[in-house]
């Protein structure tokens, strides 16, 4: 008796664990520090030209549960946000979420304290767990980085960071 009991117990717990959105596994899977060993900043021409720069551990990302996260699903994070590669410095103290296809985070706010065109949309290339690489893409000028100033109306800059989590 004691071992059907434990085993639809087993069967109980995993059946919830399987329920559990993905992109709020995801998330929490993410939860730790994440220090910045790579940044690469390309800056994409009208004319398809870019200049690209690189900078080594320039920074990190300490993600935590969020404390109003409504449901408790994990979906929603805590993030801070430390950067500086001598040429450009940033800090962020805000909100993580991600979307349900677990491709995209949004650092919610990162650009302006607004609710329309002010989060940081980033895509995630790569995912080993302890390692992840990401990109971002905007405007110069938005305030994600003032870099280049080219000028350029149709100018864009494609921001790449390679995350290695402390701890594993």
């Amino acid at each position: 008796m004691v071992t059907n009991t434990a085993w639809v117990m087993l069967c109980i717990g995993l059946g919830f664990t399987a329920c559990r959105p993905d992109y709020a596994r995801q998330m929490n899977q993410l939860e730790g520090r994440w220090n910045i060993t790579q940044s690469v900043v390309t800056t994409i021409f009208a004319d398809g030209t870019t200049v690209e720069q690189e900078y080594e551990d320039v920074g990190y990302l300490e993600i935590t549960p969020d404390p109003v996260d409504i449901g408790n699903d994990g979906g929603i994070k805590e993030v801070l946000f430390v950067y500086d590669d001598g040429d450009f410095a940033a800090g962020y103290d805000g909100v993580l979420v991600n979307d349900e296809d677990n491709k995209r985070l949004w650092m919610v706010r990162y650009f302006c304290p607004d609710l329309f065109n002010c989060d940081l949309g980033i895509n995630i290339d790569e995912d080993d767990g302890r390692r992840q690489v990401w990109t971002s893409y905007f405007l110069p000028g938005s305030g994600a980085r003032n870099l280049y100033s080219p000028g350029e109306n149709d100018t864009h800059v494609k921001w790449t960071w390679t995350l290695r989590k402390e701890g594993l």
